[in-house]
């Protein structure tokens, strides 16, 4: 439960509508175990030790920009955080988290330039991320579904700071724009250097009124698979379903993403063997490589420092996967293998659901019928 924990708290960067974030914390719903302070200081000294080792040097998931998501539907993915830093400090009755990291992500947004001219944020942006939130964790349980519930609820306006690294595709929204564009320099308001102040302005606010809803995380004993969304959700309340709602499959991943404007989607890192299931939903296909050991992370320096995304030029095995039937890729022999994918025409936009397999043996932590 604290992997869903670790994970579920990141997915939140650049995602969702902008409006500013709540100045008071969240009021907690009502949990069955809320009262008894024992299980909670529990939960916090295990969370304390177990995070940051879960979280650091992950990819983690980043939810499509500018869409407001239902309560009960997950988002889908257009990003990636990774954590390079990471420190869970307990204050008091509550767990203080800073997390670092680089990342990416596709953005759409528009902006006001000078002398009324407007200009479009329309591509992939890297950015560096420092994000800050303390919160109490409190425990609960739902007898009719067997689920054990792990709830994150702010006590204080978490803190973000996001900062676009190299260029950013900015482009002048025609006409009058284009003209004042090409003469921004001059006035000292270039589009991209307005383009650079909206993205970290909207972008922090939007991972501080995201982290501010909190987080619940629920482990079904009967199947013993974890389940994550952003949300305190009380006693009763099932998180949204992923992608590959199998009950008798369980997974270590399972997200839909979206790939387009050149993105490409980087998952990991996990431990061999496993089972990759890919089904693409829209667009011609979706190209998967696994990558061994530190090419991962030596492929994702490189597009850092470059911008530039390729297909990785060795990978451990390689699979094509045509829209309209379900594929595998099976990995054997690779310690913390990375998998990547990028679509097949990156002229159209690809949406795809994959799922890392866990097939190990399942061992209820109840007596289920």
């Amino acid at each position: 439960m604290i992997r869903a924990l670790a994970c579920a708290l990141v997915l939140v960067a650049c995602g969702g509508e902008v409006e500013p974030a709540p100045t008071d914390p969240v009021p907690p719903p009502r949990r069955s175990a809320a009262q008894d302070q024992a299980l909670r200081r529990m939960a916090l000294d295990v969370a304390e030790a177990q995070v940051c080792p879960l979280l650091l040097d992950r990819f983690l998931p980043l939810p499509e920009d500018g869409v407001v998501r239902a309560r009960d539907a997950l988002p889908v993915v257009e990003g990636r955080l990774w954590v390079s830093a990471c420190q869970a400090t307990r204050r008091g009755d509550a767990l203080g988290l800073h997390l670092e990291g680089r990342g990416w992500q596709r953005v759409e947004r528009s902006a006001a330039g000078p002398l009324g001219s407007s200009f479009t944020v329309r591509g992939v942006v890297r950015f560096d991320a420092r994000l800050d939130v303390e919160g109490e964790i409190d425990l609960g349980y739902d007898p009719a579904s067997r689920r054990a519930s792990l709830v994150l609820t702010p006590r204080t306006a978490p803190r973000a700071r996001v900062t676009p690294i190299g260029a950013v595709p900015v482009s002048p929204d025609g006409g009058w724009s284009g003209l004042i564009g090409g003469i921004g320099g001059l006035l000292g308001a270039s589009p991209a250097s307005r383009a650079r102040e909206v993205l970290e302005a909207r972008a922090a606010i939007t991972v501080e009124r995201e982290l501010a809803r909190g987080a619940t995380f629920q482990l079904d004993l009967c199947t013993g698979q974890l389940h994550g969304t952003l949300g305190a959700l009380a006693d009763g309340e099932a998180v949204p379903p992923p992608p590959w709602d199998e009950a008798d499959t369980r997974f270590r991943e399972n997200l839909r993403v979206r790939l387009r404007d050149g993105a490409f989607d980087l998952a990991g890192p996990f431990e061999s063997p496993l089972a990759i299931d890919v089904e693409v939903e829209e667009g011609e296909g979706v190209n998967v490589a696994v990558l061994c050991g530190p090419e991962g992370a030596l492929h994702a320096s490189a597009y850092f420092s470059s911008g530039d995304a390729r297909y990785p030029d060795s990978p451990h095995r390689a699979g094509s996967f045509r829209r309209g039937r379900v594929g595998r890729l099976e990995v054997d022999g690779c310690p913390r293998a990375h998998v990547y994918f990028d679509p097949v025409d990156p002229r159209r936009v690809t949406t795809f659901r994959y799922r890392v397999r866990d097939d190990a043996e399942i061992e209820p932590l109840a007596r289920c019928r």
